[in-house]
C-alpha cells in the first residue's frame, strides 16, 4: 500500500488519474454518497433509547458514551473508538469541570487536544454523564470504547438503526437513514446556530479546512 508521501501518489500522473477518473464517474452519474446530518432531537431519543431502555445492557452504555462523545468532538467514530484512558485528563481553572483529550486524528499528521464540556440541560446528552454511568458500572479498560476498535463504523451503524426501530415502535419522531458519519456533519450543523461560534471554531475542532486553511 502506497502512503500519502510516496512518489508515484504526488506526481502528475497520479494527480491526472484521479481527475480522468472523477470526471468519468460524474459523467455516468455517479456521485459520492453524504450523510444525513442527525439534529439534536434525534440525538436525546436515541441516547434516551440506549440508557433507559438498555441500561442493564453493557452495550448500551458504551454506546451511548461513544455516542455523546462522537457529537462534541466531530470526530469520526472509528477516532473515537481509538480513545484510550490515559488521553483523558481532568482540567481546571474554568468555570465548568471538563475533561480534556488527546485525539489522533486519522486524516492529519499530529494529534489534537480537545475540550469536552457537560450538557446544561440534558443529562442523556451529556457526555461526563454517559463516560461515568459506563465506567462506574463497568470499570476502565485501556480503551474507552473496546467493543468499538475493531469494526467502529459497522457497530455505530447497527446500533443507530436499532434504536431507530424502538422509537418507530414509540411513535417517536426520529430521522431515517441515519448513520455514524452523522454525528458528525449533525454536530457541525448544531454548531451553526450559536452566533459565538465561528466557522474557522468549527473548522478547527472537526480537523476541517477552511477558507484554504489546513487543520491544525
Amino acid at each position: 500500500r502506497m502512503g500519502a508521501d510516496h512518489a508515484l501518489v504526488k506526481s502528475k500522473m497520479f494527480a491526472d488519474l484521479r481527475r480522468t477518473l472523477k470526471k468519468s464517474y460524474q459523467e455516468k452519474g455517479y456521485r459520492p454518497q453524504s450523510s444525513i446530518a442527525m439534529t439534536i432531537d434525534d440525538l436525546k431519543e436515541i441516547a434516551k433509547i440506549l440508557f433507559l431502555e438498555k441500561c442493564d445492557a453493557k452495550a448500551g452504555l458504551m454506546n451511548r458514551a461513544a455516542l455523546c462523545f462522537q457529537w462534541q468532538l466531530l470526530g469520526r467514530i472509528s477516532e473515537v473508538a481509538a480513545l484510550e484512558v490515559q488521553h483523558l485528563t481532568w482540567t481546571s481553572g474554568l468555570d465548568v469541570r471538563t475533561i480534556s483529550i488527546k485525539m489522533a486524528r486519522s486524516k492529519t499528521v499530529s494529534d489534537q487536544k480537545l475540550l469536552i464540556f457537560p450538557h446544561p440541560d440534558n443529562y442523556l446528552i451529556c457526555p461526563l454523564h454517559a463516560l461515568a454511568s459506563w465506567l462506574i458500572v463497568y470499570g476502565a479498560t485501556t480503551l474507552l470504547f473496546p467493543s468499538l476498535v475493531n469494526s467502529a463504523s459497522a457497530s455505530t451503524n447497527a446500533f443507530i438503526k436499532d434504536a431507530i426501530k424502538i422509537a418507530n415502535k414509540e411513535k417517536e419522531a426520529v430521522t431515517e437513514k441515519l448513520s455514524s458519519h452523522s454525528l458528525r456533519s449533525g454536530g457541525a450543523t448544531y454548531l451553526t446556530m450559536a452566533k459565538e461560534v465561528s466557522e474557522i471554531d468549527i473548522g478547527r475542532r472537526g480537523a476541517w479546512s477552511v477558507n484554504g486553511q489546513k487543520p491544525q
